[in-house]
């Protein structure tokens, strides 16, 4: 099975062409409380714990991939109805059909992500649209699609 494992973090250091806040892709090395993540070509870069999310290994129409902590739209999959936007979390359940299950799911629902789950929208993430995530925002949030 080959599974794409790569993590995201917003930036909490400047170095050289990177400013605080911008989004960086790669491995994950957690040490005590300090997260980095590792790109690619070598560089390291020092970034919010709390912005660290890993892939989901859904990618969307688009190319665009679903990342923990994203925030995306059901559209009619699966037989759910569509709802305003959920974020994207790590959780279980042990309802009785499905046993005891784990994965990337839709928060406040019972309805695991899978990675061909593509009639699904995104919209951002907590940490850079949490007003998504707010009662009240849907007439907002229909303006921006």
């Amino acid at each position: 099975m080959n599974r794409e494992i790569l993590f995201r973090g917003k930036v909490i250091e400047s170095y050289l062409h990177r400013s605080d806040g911008k989004w960086v892709f790669g491995s994950l090395l957690l040490n005590g409380d300090e997260a980095r993540i590792f790109e690619q070509d070598g560089n390291s870069w020092l970034v919010d714990p709390k912005t660290v999310g890993q892939f989901t290994g859904l990618t969307l129409k688009g190319g665009k991939k679903v990342f923990e902590h994203d925030i995306v739209e059901n559209n009619g999959c699966h037989g759910y109805p569509n709802w305003k936007p959920k974020q994207v979390v790590w959780g279980n359940t042990l309802d009785k059909a499905l046993s005891a299950c784990c994965g990337f799911m839709l928060d406040g629902t019972q309805m695991f992500l899978a990675t061909n789950d593509k009639n699904m929208t995104l919209h951002g993430n907590i940490h850079d649209n949490p007003e998504l995530l707010k009662q009240g925002t849907e007439k907002k949030y229909e303006e921006q699609v």
